[in-house]
């Protein structure tokens, strides 16, 4: 799963995997958390780098999927 439509079992796992030696990568979007009705919890996408504070972010601004209008569009939404 992207990291915004974990749920809490898979986020506990992820924090225990990585509570050694602080080392993780996730990949995730906070707008597009789709899945709360199975259960995911975008808490676990805005609060990472809470649990993580020595997290780097990179952020993928490009976008290959849509024209610049669609992309407008989405933004004026979110």
């Amino acid at each position: 799963d992207e990291y915004q439509d974990t749920n809490l079992a898979q986020y506990l796992i992820i924090k225990s995997l990585a509570q050694e030696h602080r080392n993780i990568a996730v990949v995730g979007d906070d707008a597009q958390s789709i899945y709360a009705f199975r259960g995911a919890r975008i808490e676990n996408i805005l609060n990472f780098t809470n649990d993580f504070p020595e997290a780097k972010e990179y952020r993928l601004e490009q976008n290959y999927r849509s024209t610049q209008n669609v992309v407008n569009a989405a933004n004026s939404l979110i």
